[in-house]
């Protein structure tokens, strides 16, 4: 394939690329999983591709919550992964869709609502959720229950409870405090493993939440964001073409289907 070629600053000037991520995000990021996590091993073989001039290097910082400011509003770090990108054309005023630059999707993925088996509820409409108190761990996108004209949160149909961690929303689910975490479906049932809650929790009848690229990011206050994005597209392209994704992302889904 052609050679890519993005410049970015100069070569004397320029530093490695650094991107950022965070544990427990299992099966995307976590480095207690091969190569870090599905996610991750993906974003390792696209920098690869695209083989910048200085080099990459992952940072992991256990905090989602500071990823989008400061780290990456100040530059700190260049590149974030992986996050969900909002319709930007519906609520172009959501903190994402102002500041955040997106790569093109890198996986798609369905965020379900996951229930106690002994208070069940479904969702196959707005009005099954109306006054009920759902968990998202600190630092996890919102935009889900307001876009499309739900306006869940914005018109307190909801009540949304966003504690330190996933464990945090599961052990509150199973204690009757929240009727539903909603995560995505690979994190919140391999969660559900973890923590050894089958037979007490289980995925909501009905509709997913909703289902979404995880994109990998760049702050548009940095100088570079746009050529940064422009290498990184070209990179996942590259992969893509050449075989190495699917690998990847089959490698990692084996392991994880099994494992459920």
């Amino acid at each position: 394939s052609a050679p890519l070629v993005v410049t970015l600053g100069t070569g004397a000037t320029r530093n490695k690329i650094s991107l950022l991520t965070a544990d427990d995000y299992k099966p995307f990021t976590d480095r207690s999983l091969p190569g870090g996590g599905m996610y991750t091993e993906i974003v390792q073989k696209t920098m690869e591709a695209a083989a910048p001039e200085a080099g990459f290097a992952i940072h992991w910082v256990n905090d989602w919550s500071s990823h989008h400011e400061p780290l990456l509003s100040n530059a700190l770090l260049d590149l974030g992964f992986p996050w969900f990108q909002p319709d930007c054309e519906a609520d172009p005023a959501t903190y994402r869709c102002q500041n955040l630059v997106f790569s093109d999707p890198v996986f798609e993925v369905l965020t379900l609502m996951f229930v106690s088996t002994s208070n069940p509820i479904a969702f196959t409409e707005d009005a099954d959720l109306m006054g009920k108190t759902l968990c998202r761990p600190a630092g996890y996108s919102t935009f889900i229950f307001d876009h499309e004209g739900r306006n869940w949160l914005q018109d307190g149909k909801i009540t949304l409870e966003m504690p330190q961690s996933i464990d945090d929303c599961f052990e509150g689910l199973v204690e009757g405090n929240y009727d539903a975490v909603v995560l995505n479906e690979f994190t919140g049932r391999e969660k559900i493993n973890a923590l050894g809650l089958d037979g007490q929790v289980e995925v909501a009848g009905g509709l997913p939440i909703a289902s979404d690229g995880l994109h990998i990011i760049a702050h548009k206050s940095h100088p570079e964001a746009v050529e940064l994005m422009a290498l990184v597209n070209a990179g996942l392209q590259e992969i893509k073409d050449n075989g190495a994704y699917q690998r990847v992302i089959d490698e990692h889904m084996t392991r994880i289907w099994a494992s459920f």
